[in-house]
C-alpha cells in the first residue's frame, strides 16, 4: 500500500474499515483455496484456531490434535 493509500484508510471512519476488512477476509481465504493453500479457521466450540486443507484436513497449531 503506497503512502497515499495508507493516507486514505487512516481517513476513513472506523466502519468503513471494518466493512473493508469483512470483504477482504472472505477474498482472501477463497485466493487460498484456489490455489489449494489451507486456510485459518475458528472453531466457535473450543475457542481455537485452526488450519483447514483443501482436503477437509484440520490442524491445529501447536497441538498434536487434528480432526476430521
Amino acid at each position: 500500500m503506497d503512502k497515499t493509500e495508507l493516507e486514505k484508510y487512516e481517513q476513513m471512519s472506523e466502519e468503513e474499515q471494518e466493512k473493508r476488512i469483512r470483504q477482504a477476509v472472505p477474498n482472501a481465504k477463497a485466493a487460498a483455496k484456489a490455489k489449494g493453500e489451507p486456510t485459518c479457521e475458528f472453531d466457535q466450540e473450543t475457542g481455537r484456531t485452526y488450519f483447514l486443507y483443501p482436503d477437509g484436513t484440520k490442524k491445529y497449531p501447536l497441538s498434536d490434535e487434528q480432526g476430521d
